[in-house]
């Protein structure tokens, strides 16, 4: 299905430790006009899988996350983490900034839709 651009799957990041999640990866619809009109997605799950759709060109995504839930929704390059949130809060930028240094990713950035007065915050459309 990959193939044929239905969807497109990303490959979890890992550095070898023991609370990663090494082998499922994660599946993003192409076009979600379809799926949304039947499975009525969220507002959050459409945002992020537009994301997706706009930092693919940019060469190799990943994602990260722990067997606690903490991620990072995409990793480009194995060097650029980005969150992605509809209203980020100071806490999802705190939890990015120590996930991507123990990472030792280069830079991060927290992608919002609506307004953010935080520090490392961006529009989706500024991708």
């Amino acid at each position: 299905m990959e193939g044929t651009y239905f969807i497109k799957t990303i490959r979890p990041y890992s550095r070898g430790r023991d609370t990663e999640i090494r082998k499922a990866p994660k599946v993003y619809l192409c076009d979600s006009g379809l799926p949304n009109h039947f499975a009525k997605l969220d507002e959050g799950t459409i945002f992020e899988n537009s994301i997706l759709q706009n930092l693919r060109f940019y060469g190799e995504l990943n994602y990260y996350q722990r067997k606690s839930g903490v991620e990072i929704d995409f990793i480009l390059q194995k060097n650029k983490a980005y969150e992605v949130k509809l209203s980020p809060e100071e806490s999802d930028l705190r939890k990015l900034k120590e996930l991507s240094k123990s990472l030792k990713l280069k830079e991060y950035k927290l992608i919002s839709k609506n307004y953010s007065k935080l520090k490392c915050t961006m529009f989706g459309f500024m991708l």
